[in-house]
């Protein structure tokens, strides 16, 4: 496992390389897991990365509102793709505003699986708008990839790579879009995986609700 970090730091940590507490000279952090959970929701040791970034992005106030509120933008089509197809798979032949941006083996998702998705968005632009983005699971980094890449125009160009060099796993995402690759077959046979948090005890409110339920 590698820690990337230039600052000293003191916290605490717990077998199977989860994080629980970390503070940087006062500085709150927050961290990825890069990687898929392991079984049985452990967090697998064997070429884990954690990836240590400032709490707060660098990002201004006013650029954050307005990608914050495209995330929300983006959640409000995912739901009505939802009502207008449910169930149905993705295909060019029906309209979707945001699911055929998905990985190709997302497409035969269940609508439920759709709803937890489009969540997803809503969350992230929470997050965004107060500066403190956490992307939880390879779902999030997949939903905060398609937010990012919709944000020329929304964002400066220190910006956008603030937000996508600091907190988006780009060989995860990339991966994912690879029908061929590993992580996309297991997300394929598991579709649960791309809710489950990359760091064990990192996951979100399961009470939460929907925008629409």
């Amino acid at each position: 496992m590698r820690l990337d970090t230039n600052v000293s730091a003191s916290g605490a940590w717990c077998a199977g390389g989860r994080v629980v507490s970390l503070d940087f000279d006062g500085l709150h952090v927050n961290s990825i897991r890069k990687g898929l959970p392991g079984e049985g929701g452990q967090v697998p040791v064997d070429g884990a990365e954690i990836v240590l970034f400032p709490g707060r992005l660098p990002v201004p106030a006013p650029q954050l509102a307005r990608v914050a509120a495209h995330a929300r933008t983006l959640a409000a089509v995912a739901y009505e793709d939802i009502s207008a197809n449910g169930d149905n798979p993705v295909t060019a032949h029906a309209h979707w505003g945001v699911f055929q941006r998905f990985p190709v083996v997302t497409r035969t998702m269940t609508a439920v699986w759709r709803m937890m998705a489009a969540r997803s968005f809503d969350d992230l632009a929470d997050e965004l708008e107060i500066g403190f983005v956490h992307p939880r699971t390879i779902g999030e980094h997949v939903t905060l990839s398609l937010i990012i890449g919709d944000a020329h125009g929304l964002l400066d160009a220190v910006a956008i790579q603030a937000l996508r060099g600091s907190l988006i796993d780009t060989t995860l995402v990339r991966d994912l879009h690879d029908p061929a690759s590993s992580v996309a077959r297991r997300v394929a046979d598991e579709p649960d995986i791309w809710f489950q948090p990359l760091i064990a005890g990192f996951e979100r409110d399961p009470g939460r609700g929907f925008r629409r339920c």
